[in-house]
């Protein structure tokens, strides 16, 4: 038997990672996944994502790789600030 899937993506993502987040910064996004894509033109190539103290953090994987840290601002939590760790 033959059960279609959920959610298909049109176009090959090269899925690099999947974060499920848990965390108080962020409570609308909680219990959502987030995918990671190699192939993301959008921002970076996204090596991988984790959750710790609340914040996301993100590795991107060029040759100038950076890691980001994502946090809610106090007036705006659903508007996250992006702190740019330099390698």
């Amino acid at each position: 038997m033959f059960i279609a899937p959920i959610l298909v993506w049109k176009q090959a993502i090269a899925p690099s990672g999947l974060m499920l987040y848990r965390g108080p910064m962020f409570p609308q996004w909680r219990g959502n996944f987030s995918p990671v894509a190699l192939s993301n033109r959008t921002f970076a190539r996204v090596r991988d994502v984790r959750t710790a103290d609340g914040a996301i953090y993100m590795l991107t994987d060029e040759s100038n790789g950076r890691l980001f840290r994502f946090e809610a601002l106090a007036e705006a939590a659903a508007a996250p600030a992006i702190t740019n760790t330099p390698k």
